[in-house]
């Protein structure tokens, strides 16, 4: 029997959460859990569980920086020290299966060994003048800290766009890359390559943008793993916002039943009613 690794990155909502690892347990599943480092008293969480493991490095996850791709680091590196997992599912913890767990696991033994990504495709040549060929700056704080620390730093960063092209600044200029959705599945051999091309990896995308939506599709599509990889737009269900994923609601429950999609995202502690009769039925 195949073994799965589920590598969970969270920072809140924590009730959805507990109800995603009960939806995962199983026999053959251990559960790698990443809390961000802001996150100062650990969730009420089945702790003594041997199938769920804390890791220890903990990283202050930020959105868009290169401390994502850290994050995603931390959680295949422990899962991988603790031996030959078939897959590594890399998931947050505001996603929800919306199949049992046995039908998951069956899914991926019929992959037969191929990784999983959702949305995979070539970037094209704005995102990656943007977010790749650019040098950003203070993309740690884009998101988080005051609105004007916030605000200050993506001026900055704009300014720093308009002087690179000014000067025909590029970097990775003989690079070419590939994007997903960092949500993904990642056979053995996939994640033994993506460790091993790690000091690759925080070179070229030290100072990209949302650098996790390329790194590992980048690796693998131009490794002799590239034949070895399904894109599966049934995989994640996702529904958009203006900029991003909007929180599903009871309201989203039929479009997620009919969706036939293996996961869904995201969800919220507000909204435990959808979890709660996803779980149910």
């Amino acid at each position: 029997m195949s073994r799965h690794a589920f590598l969970i990155i969270a920072h809140d909502n924590f009730s959805v959460l507990e109800r995603l690892l009960t939806a995962l347990s199983h026999p053959d599943v251990d559960i790698y859990l990443h809390l961000d480092a802001k996150v100062k008293q650990l969730p009420g969480l089945d702790w003594d569980d041997p199938h769920l493991h804390l890791i220890e490095k903990r990283v202050d996850t930020r959105w868009g920086d290169i401390s994502q791709i850290e994050t995603e680091y931390a959680l295949l590196e422990a899962a991988y020290k603790e031996g030959a997992y078939s897959y590594y599912h890399i998931l947050s913890g505001t996603h929800f299966p919306l199949k049992p767990i046995e039908e998951i696991l069956h899914y991926f033994d019929e992959m037969a060994g191929k990784t999983v990504f959702c949305g995979l495709c070539v970037s094209t040549p704005y995102q990656e003048r943007l977010k790749l060929r650019s040098f950003n700056l203070l993309t740690r704080y884009f998101a988080y800290g005051p609105k004007s620390v916030r605000r200050a730093a993506q001026i900055i960063n704009r300014g720093g766009h308009r002087i690179q092209d000014v000067l025909k600044i590029e970097r990775n200029k003989e690079m070419s890359f590939h994007k997903a959705s960092n949500w993904a599945s990642f056979t053995d051999e996939a994640v033994r390559l993506l460790l091993d091309k790690k000091p690759f990896v925080m070179k070229v995308f030290k100072h990209s943008f949302c650098g996790d939506e390329y790194f590992a599709p980048t690796v693998l599509m131009h490794s002799d793993l590239r034949d070895r990889i399904c894109n599966d737009g049934k995989y994640l269900k996702v529904e958009m916002g203006e900029a991003n994923p909007r929180v599903l609601t009871l309201d989203d429950y039929d479009t997620l039943a009919a969706s036939g999609c293996l996961f869904a995202r995201k969800f919220n502690d507000a909204n435990l009613d959808v979890v709660d009769k996803i779980m149910t039925h």
